[in-house]
């Protein structure tokens, strides 16, 4: 989006996982700024009505306790990262696995989104800029 010449990043740059986010490593994935990423949706679509499905966990479960570099190498494997943080050194953890879980195959309604009232309508206060899904 871009305003005044300006373009706009979908994460804001007060998030604590911006710095993640524009590492030339990861270069910021659009992933990050899905609705229901942080639920799951690591491809950002929805299947018979259900955001994480199994596209999904095939993603996971290629990058679950993954250093880096082979995370890096997994097409969508950063998007599998559903905290945005790291822990011992590898991006897509026991806590990720665990907020799959809770939503894998779970209707639309269910899911909430990113947002922090989980709305998915987005306000001042909220950490993204906007949606990419």
């Amino acid at each position: 989006m871009t305003g005044c010449g300006v373009e706009e990043e979908c994460i804001k740059t007060t998030a604590p996982e911006y710095a993640d986010w524009v590492l030339p490593i990861w270069n910021k994935p659009d992933c990050w700024c899905y609705k229901k990423q942080c639920k799951g949706d690591i491809n950002g679509s929805s299947f018979l009505g259900k955001p994480i499905t199994l596209s999904d966990l095939n993603v996971f479960k290629a990058a679950f306790n993954q250093v880096d570099s082979v995370v890096e190498g997994i097409d969508g494997g950063i998007c599998a990262d559903l905290n945005h943080a790291a822990f011992l050194g590898k991006r897509v953890t026991l806590s990720d696995l665990n907020v799959f879980k809770a939503n894998f195959n779970v209707i639309e309604s269910l899911v909430d989104c990113c947002d922090d009232n989980q709305d998915c309508v987005l306000e001042a206060t909220d950490k993204y800029n906007f949606w990419t899904n």
